[in-house]
């Protein structure tokens, strides 16, 4: 029964969130650019790497009808 009442909350979010043209954008595991607008908490290194990855983002970007509300919050992989 709680399964069931999650899925039914979760989806009655999803279809509020499509009405209103809300978007919520997760970036962890994202290649890193300059090019993002994100506000990055805490840079750590991994040599292994060879591109610059978010490696868990914090608070998502949240765009509303395509503007930007709120930048995200990430914390950075780099190799350098």
């Amino acid at each position: 029964n709680q399964l069931k009442g999650l899925e039914n909350s979760t989806l009655k979010l999803r279809r509020y969130l499509e009405k209103y043209d809300i978007e919520i954008v997760d970036y962890k595991d994202h290649k890193y650019n300059e090019g993002l607008n994100l506000d990055i908490l805490s840079v750590e290194k991994d040599t292994s790497l060879l591109e610059p990855i978010v490696k868990e983002t914090v608070e998502p970007t949240i765009m509303l009808k395509g503007q930007l509300i709120r930048k995200a919050k990430i914390i950075l992989l780099t190799n350098s």
